[in-house]
């Protein structure tokens, strides 16, 4: 089972001064101005069991570039192995060039996760590794030196692989997020316009009849609300099944 992603636009920021490190009492430090030196894109494959990563930078996102990782995954999994991949709607992913490999390559399963929902993904995580453990503090004069620095971090991440593990189970996650739900619904706060809120959790080990929970914001002026349906759409946390119409739905 393959996580797959890409983080796209990736920018090599030099800035106007070095980045002072972390000191006893003292947090990093570092200049609110920079130089912007181009960007790059990572595609990357996160094996959810081992927390091994197989990743590929590129210059483009396009269908060509991902059919290349597609590739680079196909040459380092064994042979003797189904391949499960999940990743998101992007259109790069469903391209008739797509298609046509998936047709070649049958031991390949794509699992797309819900449309809007891609930081479902687990390997959204790790890209927040790299970000906030690295690319953020570290300063690149070029897209080569940030293309080899990026690199080294996954080198390094794989010669210690962690895979990440759910702390909570599936009900303690719905009773929280029952609970966030009740005070927002209740607090008649402002809608603002185009806000879309999407909570969504696959929870296979819960007791409950209810695996999936997704709320949706009505994308409309400004208005106060004070009534569940009226805020959300669909109160979907408390109710068997949600309208599927008004974009929040219950399983």
């Amino acid at each position: 089972m393959l996580c797959v992603d890409e983080k796209s636009q990736i920018q090599a920021l030099d800035r106007t001064a070095p980045v002072l490190p972390l000191l006893p009492g003292v947090p990093a430090r570092q200049t609110h101005d920079y130089l912007r030196h181009g960007t790059t894109n990572l595609y990357a494959a996160l094996d959810v069991a081992s927390g091994q990563v197989i990743a590929e930078m590129t210059p483009r996102q396009r269908a060509e570039e991902f059919r290349r990782f597609l590739n680079l995954i196909d040459a380092s999994v064994p042979a003797h192995l189904d391949v499960h991949v999940v990743l998101d709607n992007s259109s790069t992913h469903k391209t008739p060039s797509i298609q046509r490999w998936l047709v070649r390559h049958p031991r390949f399963t794509l699992h797309f996760t819900p449309t809007y929902s891609s930081w479902l993904n687990l390997v959204e995580r790790w890209f927040a590794e790299l970000t906030t453990k690295w690319i953020n503090r570290s300063a690149h004069r070029s897209v080569r030196e940030l293309v080899a620095s990026i690199r080294t971090w996954i080198t390094n991440w794989n010669d210690n692989p962690k895979p990440f593990v759910w702390h909570k189970t599936a009900d303690q996650i719905l009773d929280t997020l029952a609970a966030y739900c009740q005070r927002t619904s209740d607090s008649s706060h402002w809608v603002s316009s185009g806000s879309t809120c999407h909570i969504a959790l696959y929870g296979a080990s819960s007791s409950r009849s209810g695996s999936i929970v997704r709320i949706r914001k009505r994308r409309s002026s400004p208005v106060m609300n004070s009534s569940p349906t009226d805020q959300f759409g669909t109160a979907v946390v408390n109710s068997p099944i949600a309208s599927s119409e008004s974009g929040g739905w219950s399983r």
